[in-house]
């Protein structure tokens, strides 16, 4: 567990909002901490209708950082839902001395997905399998997810900052294949017609932008990552996207 509240696990949930029956807030607590899941994690924190009070659901704050980090496939379900506790809470996660670890848990989930780049190609044949009209589609694992929480902690604001400083980050360290591989993504992805984009921070947008900022890191994606090809399309359509052919 990235870190321990004082607070007790609750025996009871208020329902603040009315918007549960008895039975389910019975079910609810009665969910042993091992199975709880993404859903459970909606209803306990929110940002909308949840189940406790702050004081009641805090408890169950450090166990859906452990899930979030444990199960990408549901990230997209409920970060949302973690986001938007630990930003309409943060005076009292600050004053029960939770806050810097709440944070630390923020960027331990953007650093965890960004641990690897991996592309899947889907061929012709594997978009008419998936039903797709598309002549191929190239995947990045996590990317969702990361586009995502960048989004989330700027739209509810209150950690902005830990968004734009992944990005400083980013930005700082081209050099390395790794970094420059997500940096290159995350500008790919500002520019093209995809569902998930970077925030529209005006910091954010400014460094996804930078031609300066994308020649170094397509130098180092030549250097290092273009002789190895799990998709034949992704990085001649990145290049072409970014005029950086």
């Amino acid at each position: 567990m990235g870190f321990i509240v004082h607070q007790p696990r609750p025996k009871h949930l208020s329902d603040p909002f009315h918007d549960f029956s008895d039975s389910s807030l019975v079910e609810l607590l009665a969910t042993p901490d091992e199975q709880l899941n993404w859903s459970h994690f909606n209803q306990l924190l929110g940002p909308f209708l949840p189940a406790g009070t702050y004081e009641e659901s805090v408890y169950f704050l450090p166990l859906a950082f452990d899930y979030l980090l444990t199960h990408l496939d549901d990230a997209l379900e409920f970060q949302d839902a973690v986001v938007g506790f630990a930003s309409k809470y943060a005076p009292q996660l600050k004053a029960d001395g939770y806050l810097s670890s709440v944070q630390a848990q923020f960027l331990a989930c953007l650093d965890t997905w960004t641990n690897t780049f991996t592309i899947t190609h889907f061929d012709e044949a594997a978009c008419r399998t998936n039903g797709w009209g598309l002549a191929y589609f190239d995947y990045v694992g996590a990317s969702t997810e990361v586009c995502q929480m960048l989004c989330d902690l700027v739209r509810f604001e209150v950690h902005t900052t830990l968004a734009e400083g992944f990005l400083i980050t980013l930005a700082n360290k081209l050099q390395d294949p790794l970094t420059a591989c997500w940096f290159l993504e995350l500008a790919r992805a500002n520019q093209a017609d995809d569902v998930y984009k970077p925030p529209d921070s005006l910091l954010i947008q400014k460094l996804l932008k930078s031609p300066e900022l994308q020649r170094q890191a397509a130098l180092t994606i030549n250097t290092h990552c273009r002789s190895t090809k799990p998709s034949p399309t992704y990085w001649p359509d990145m290049f072409v996207l970014l005029s950086l052919t």
